[in-house]
Protein backbone atom coordinates (compact mmCIF):
# COMPACT_ATOMS: atom_id res chain seq x y z
CA UNK A 1 0.00 0.00 0.00
CA UNK A 2 2.56 2.30 0.93
CA UNK A 3 4.21 2.05 -2.33
CA UNK A 4 1.08 2.68 -4.46
CA UNK A 5 0.46 5.45 -2.05
CA UNK A 6 4.11 7.40 -3.16
CA UNK A 7 3.70 6.39 -6.84
CA UNK A 8 -0.04 8.37 -6.61
CA UNK A 9 1.37 11.46 -4.83
CA UNK A 10 4.56 11.61 -7.02
CA UNK A 11 2.57 11.36 -10.45
CA UNK A 12 0.11 13.84 -9.06
CA UNK A 13 2.31 16.16 -6.95
CA UNK A 14 5.04 15.94 -10.07
CA UNK A 15 7.66 16.29 -7.34
CA UNK A 16 9.34 13.07 -4.75
CA UNK A 17 6.92 11.71 -2.16
CA UNK A 18 8.02 12.58 1.77
CA UNK A 19 6.50 9.59 2.35
CA UNK A 20 10.03 8.31 0.90
CA UNK A 21 11.61 9.30 3.85
CA UNK A 22 9.62 8.78 7.45
CA UNK A 23 6.36 7.98 8.01
CA UNK A 24 4.21 6.23 10.91
CA UNK A 25 2.19 2.90 10.32
CA UNK A 26 -1.09 2.42 12.68
CA UNK A 27 -1.62 -1.07 13.09
CA UNK A 28 -3.85 -2.55 14.89
CA UNK A 29 -3.35 -6.20 16.54
CA UNK A 30 -5.98 -8.94 17.30
CA UNK A 31 -5.65 -12.37 18.47
CA UNK A 32 -8.59 -14.39 17.06
CA UNK A 33 -10.04 -16.09 20.39
CA UNK A 34 -11.53 -18.97 18.09
CA UNK A 35 -8.68 -20.07 16.56
CA UNK A 36 -5.25 -18.49 18.29
CA UNK A 37 -4.82 -16.78 14.90
CA UNK A 38 -3.15 -13.17 14.96
CA UNK A 39 -4.53 -10.83 12.43
CA UNK A 40 -3.47 -7.24 11.63
CA UNK A 41 -5.48 -4.33 10.31
CA UNK A 42 -3.63 -1.01 9.06
CA UNK A 43 -5.64 2.33 10.42
CA UNK A 44 -3.45 4.58 8.59
CA UNK A 45 -0.14 5.73 7.14
CA UNK A 46 1.08 9.12 8.49
CA UNK A 47 3.99 11.45 6.79
CA UNK A 48 6.29 12.59 9.59
CA UNK A 49 5.21 15.93 10.21
CA UNK A 50 1.93 14.78 11.79
CA UNK A 51 3.25 12.07 14.10
CA UNK A 52 3.39 12.50 17.68
CA UNK A 53 5.08 9.35 18.21
CA UNK A 54 3.33 9.06 21.64
CA UNK A 55 5.27 12.05 23.19
CA UNK A 56 2.88 12.50 26.29
CA UNK A 57 3.63 8.58 27.22
CA UNK A 58 7.47 9.57 26.73
CA UNK A 59 7.83 11.11 31.06
CA UNK A 60 11.25 10.44 31.39
CA UNK A 61 12.62 11.85 27.94
CA UNK A 62 13.67 8.29 26.41
CA UNK A 63 12.26 9.54 22.95
CA UNK A 64 14.87 12.46 23.34
CA UNK A 65 18.08 10.09 22.13
CA UNK A 66 15.24 9.14 18.70
CA UNK A 67 14.09 12.39 17.55
CA UNK A 68 18.26 13.88 17.86
CA UNK A 69 19.00 10.62 15.48
CA UNK A 70 15.58 11.65 13.39
CA UNK A 71 16.87 15.04 13.24
CA UNK A 72 20.82 14.23 12.12
CA UNK A 73 18.92 11.89 9.48
CA UNK A 74 16.48 14.56 8.01
CA UNK A 75 19.35 16.99 8.23
CA UNK A 76 22.05 14.27 6.21
CA UNK A 77 19.01 13.86 3.57
CA UNK A 78 18.31 17.40 3.12
CA UNK A 79 22.04 18.36 2.33
CA UNK A 80 22.50 15.21 0.18
CA UNK A 81 19.02 16.79 -2.11
CA UNK A 82 20.15 20.07 -2.04
CA UNK A 83 24.04 18.49 -3.33
CA UNK A 84 22.23 16.75 -5.78
CA UNK A 85 19.95 19.13 -7.45
CA UNK A 86 22.62 21.82 -7.51
CA UNK A 87 24.31 18.85 -9.93
CA UNK A 88 21.73 18.55 -11.65
CA UNK A 89 21.03 14.85 -10.37
CA UNK A 90 16.95 13.75 -10.47
CA UNK A 91 16.83 13.08 -6.43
Amino acid sequence: MLSKLIIEEERTNKFRSGLRIFNRFDVSVFKVRDTGKVVYMMNEITRSHFTGLFQAWDSQGYMDVMFQELERILHLRASQFKKDRGSGIQA
